[in-house]
């Protein structure tokens, strides 16, 4: 399945629960505030640039995916997989806590990605 959301598509406050497959999806600029992605599979995903404001990702897995530039003020990442995740540039991440999967890389670092604070 491939799926693709340009720059004009506003998905906020999209519902794509439960357990939305965005495998390999493009969201490229996409507007996902406050959408529902929880337990969605957003394995190697690209979301470069996507506005994720309040999103709710909560135990998403984002294995893989392309958060460079992203924006999750709010998001809730609680029990996310963000493993091997490109997070340089990111803003926002309001809460994650000891289930959350991050990739606290050297190279994650060089970034420009900071840990986030626990919930």
């Amino acid at each position: 399945v491939s799926l693709f959301v340009d720059s004009n598509t506003d998905c906020s406050e999209a519902n794509w629960k439960p357990e939305a497959y965005l495998v390999e999806c493009d969201l490229t600029n996409a507007k996902l505030d406050g959408a529902n992605l929880q337990w969605a599979n957003l394995t190697r995903a690209i979301l470069t640039n996507a506005d994720l404001t309040r999103a709710d990702l909560t135990n998403a897995i984002l294995t893989n995916a392309d958060l460079t530039g992203a924006v999750l003020r709010g998001a809730d990442l609680r029990g996310a997989d963000l493993t091997g995740a490109k997070l340089g540039n990111i803003s926002g991440i309001a809460c994650y806590d000891i289930t959350t999967t991050l990739d606290f890389s050297f190279s994650a670092l060089l970034a420009g990605w900071t840990i986030p604070p626990l919930c």
